[in-house]
């Protein structure tokens, strides 16, 4: 059914850069359907009622972003009450690589992705796809 809709993909992430502070922010998309709105400090984001919805831990200086939160009963309950469902794209690689000599030191790389949804209460899918590619050598 996902590729007869077209759905956009939304990520907002906002960084400070004059004081090093960065956290993730719920799309707008999304705090629209939690009824949610930023609540003047940090990263947190209430509802209506001012119940802390959403939030993104500080996480120090120069430790980059830390992970979004989000209530899970009011997410799942604003999703199915809109007709939605949620999916996790997930897609990765795993190589070692020696910047400093400008290159590869195993022989091979590794890229794979999965796919989770919600089915009911419970989390289902798991790896899609895994490719292992050779990385050629030089004749030395």
């Amino acid at each position: 059914w996902v590729r007869d809709e077209t759905m956009p993909i939304e990520q907002s992430i906002v960084s400070w850069v004059e004081d090093d502070l960065s956290g993730f922010l719920p799309a707008p998309r999304l705090l629209e359907l939690l009824g949610a709105r930023w609540s003047g400090y940090d990263f947190d984001f209430i509802d209506a009622p001012s119940k802390r919805i959403a939030f993104s831990p500080y996480t120090g200086r120069s430790e980059g972003s830390g992970p979004l939160f989000v209530h899970k009963a009011s997410l799942i309950s604003a999703i199915r009450e809109a007709g939605w469902e949620i999916i996790w794209a997930v897609v990765g690689d795993q190589s070692c690589f020696d910047y400093e000599a400008s290159t590869h030191v195993a022989n091979a790389e590794m890229q794979f992705s999965a796919v989770y949804w919600l089915d009911g209460d419970t989390l289902a899918g798991g790896l899609t796809r895994t490719d292992i590619f050779s990385i050629p050598r030089p004749n030395t």
